[in-house]
């Protein structure tokens, strides 16, 4: 799976690891921050379940390095997507985002 920034850099290029659709999503994690070359990849899963006549997102990331210097990037990362996605469903508009200006010059260059 891969992933590009605004700019057009490559983000992300992450191996499926497992497929089910339309229930579950999992992939490898590791953005090409050159600034972070050893941090280990990670694993993202999505899983789609129904509840009443809902459907409940769960989204875990795990399986990180004690002291993972990702992990405390992710920690705000996804609460401020999963909200901006709930925006999305519910007004057609995703949040603006929330992340500071080092951040986002990071996520426009992948430096």
């Amino acid at each position: 799976m891969t992933a590009f920034t605004a700019a057009g850099a490559k983000a992300h290029d992450d191996p499926i690891i497992e497929s089910d659709p339309p229930h579950r999503l999992v992939y490898g994690w590791k953005p090409m921050y050159k600034d972070l070359p050893d941090e280990r990849m990670s694993r993202v899963t999505f899983e789609l379940e129904p509840f009443k006549d809902q459907t409940r997102l769960t989204v875990t990331h795990d399986d990180f390095d004690e002291g993972s210097v990702m992990f405390r990037m992710i920690s705000k990362g996804w609460p401020a997507v999963l909200s901006s996605l709930k925006s999305f469903l519910e007004t057609g508009k995703g949040l603006a985002p929330s992340w500071d200006d080092e951040a986002q010059k990071r996520a426009a260059t992948g430096a």
